[in-house]
């Protein structure tokens, strides 16, 4: 069979895959307080009510990534929550089919990342963020390489689009973009011209974002659309002296707390005041807490450290894990020197990005299923970079298009 009549064939393979496994995926049809309210933002946004809290009143908004791409999908028919996580599902393992395809790996991985990734992935609530962050991800990732082979503009502009939309459904890739921008910086000097499209690409997401911010600050006099108003929450859940930090968190845990001590322990994430005023709070608690007990406070971080990597709740996330780390060692070994040189960014991408983002976290007190997800998709994803780059040089590799 010819050349071409394969790549057909693959096509189909993978296009039938995507489809049974969109229609195979569970979707829990569980109606949480967190999707009513990813619901009725979205629905906020359009209404004239705006980015407010009026569906459980208690100050607590997420950034308005995930909101919007509930607004975009109920712009065009989708009703329930349901239907919203497949076809979210379906569309970030297409996505997944163009990243495998664009890193020319061998045929028999290419076909087996779609299977891989349905049995990874964690169950989707109803309007649940799980798959929003699959899709931003995903898209990151496929961008990254598309812009690594054809340094152009518009690939240049598409992966603008998926950053910016990845810092809106959850900041916490901020970090990660401002090393980015440092090590541009220390580039600037010895590849002035090289790096003005990688400039672009770091800077110009930022700079949306941070418009965003001023958009936000002009409508609420606060950060609510980038950063929401809860994230002092539930760092002060993963640095208190009150409730066991190294066990899986859930708001019942406040339960055990003595009565003598309960008001004390809860009293300051229950203020009627302002969210602001929560905040504040909240913050001088928990680094009052990491100053009087440094190893509680690292002890818990540590623990979840280890939910997100060896003790993951499905084995199918320790295998990914530890492919990831062998696949590091043995990647640093072979290539030596030679990863500060053609290969630089997509090998800091593929060995340190899933350090930095499974260690942010880790800072936060939610253990589980559902919150593997994120770190499982940058283990398995940094795994195919490395294979990539390993045998076929993807610095070099001969511009191609996503689809022969």
């Amino acid at each position: 069979m010819g050349s071409k009549n394969l790549n057909l064939l693959e096509i189909i393979i993978a296009l039938i895959t995507i489809l049974v496994c969109t229609y195979f995926y569970d979707v829990s049809d569980v109606y949480t307080p967190d999707g009513a309210l990813y619901e009725g933002l979205a629905e906020n946004l359009v209404n004239g009510t705006g980015y407010i809290d009026n569906i459980r009143n208690d100050f607590i908004l997420p950034s308005i990534g995930h909101p919007f791409l509930i607004l975009i999908f109920k712009l065009f028919g989708v009703s329930t929550g349901l239907i919203f996580g497949k076809l979210m599902f379906g569309l970030s393992l297409g996505m997944s089919v163009l990243l495998v395809r664009a890193l020319e790996l061998k045929r028999v991985i290419r076909l087996a990342v779609v299977p891989i990734l349905y049995f990874v992935l964690p169950m989707s609530y109803y309007w649940g963020v799980e798959m929003s962050l699959f899709f931003v991800i995903i898209s990151v990732f496929t961008c990254v390489v598309w812009f690594w082979k054809k340094r152009t503009w518009l690939s240049a502009l598409c992966l603008v689009v998926a950053i910016t939309l990845h810092l809106l459904v959850r900041p916490i890739g901020l970090p990660i973009m401002y090393l980015a921008l440092f090590m541009l910086v220390i580039a600037f000097w010895k590849h002035r011209k090289r790096i003005i499209k990688p400039a672009f690409v770091v800077i110009m997401p930022l700079c949306i974002f941070q418009f965003v911010g001023m958009l936000s600050n002009n409508m609420y006099q606060d950060d609510r659309l980038i950063t929401g108003t809860y994230s002092d929450i539930p760092l002060y859940c993963a640095n208190n002296e009150y409730i066991d930090l190294k066990k899986n968190y859930f708001s019942s845990n406040w339960k055990e707390v003595s009565p003598e001590l309960y008001d004390e322990a809860v009293g300051p994430m229950l203020i009627q005041t302002t969210w602001k005023d929560r905040s504040q709070l909240l913050k001088a608690k928990t680094v009052e807490f990491m100053k009087s007990n440094p190893s509680k406070a690292f002890g818990g971080f540590f623990w979840r450290l280890k939910q997100y990597t060896i003790n993951q709740p499905r084995n199918e996330g320790v295998y990914l894990f530890y492919a990831w780390l062998i696949g590091c060692l043995l990647f640093i070994m072979r290539f030596r020197i030679n990863l500060l040189k053609d290969n630089w960014a997509l090998s800091f991408i593929a060995i340190l990005v899933p350090i930095a983002v499974v260690c942010l976290t880790a800072l936060f007190p939610y253990t589980g299923e559902r919150y593997n997800l994120s770190p499982n998709i940058y283990f398995l994803v940094s795994v195919l970079l490395m294979l990539a780059i390993y045998s076929a040089n993807i610095g070099k590799m001969k511009y191609s298009k996503f689809v022969e």
